[in-house]
């Protein structure tokens, strides 16, 4: 949200009559009885830039996106005015990152490797130093 219109989000009812910005094909499980019958009002966008932009425009409320997306993409366009936005205490939702390879190939060993260094650069450290680049 902007932090001139702040919105405290505990629970679906607090965004009742809210219009919020959405990744178009997107599933918001939380939220989504909610958008079926318009009590909070769904404003697809193709892009986190546009929805971002439609934020900032006051054409929504809110938006539901992933937070480190978004910081990315305000360090990126300056245009888009990062000190104008603000995040929710409390996210909406979860979901966890993956990876997807062509199944034309056998991805097993190098994913096997990719995991073990995984667990490695979570516990040493690397990993969280690489997330705070892009927050």
């Amino acid at each position: 949200f902007l932090k001139e219109n702040p919105i405290v989000f505990s629970k679906p009812e607090d965004l009742l009559g809210k219009r919020i910005g959405t990744g178009l094909g997107y599933s918001y499980p939380l939220l989504d009885p909610y958008f079926a019958d318009n009590r909070i009002i769904r404003s697809d966008a193709k892009s986190v830039f546009a929805i971002l932009t439609m934020l900032l425009k006051q054409r929504t409320d809110a938006a539901i996106l992933n937070k480190f997306v978004v910081l990315w993409v305000l360090r990126q366009e300056s245009r888009l005015q990062r000190e104008k936005f603000k995040f929710s205490e409390k996210p909406v939702g979860k979901a966890g990152y993956r990876f997807m390879f062509t199944s034309e190939h056998d991805w097993k060993p190098f994913v096997r490797l990719f995991n073990q260094e995984l667990v490695k650069m979570k516990e040493d450290g690397r990993l969280e130093k690489i997330m705070k680049k892009y927050q």
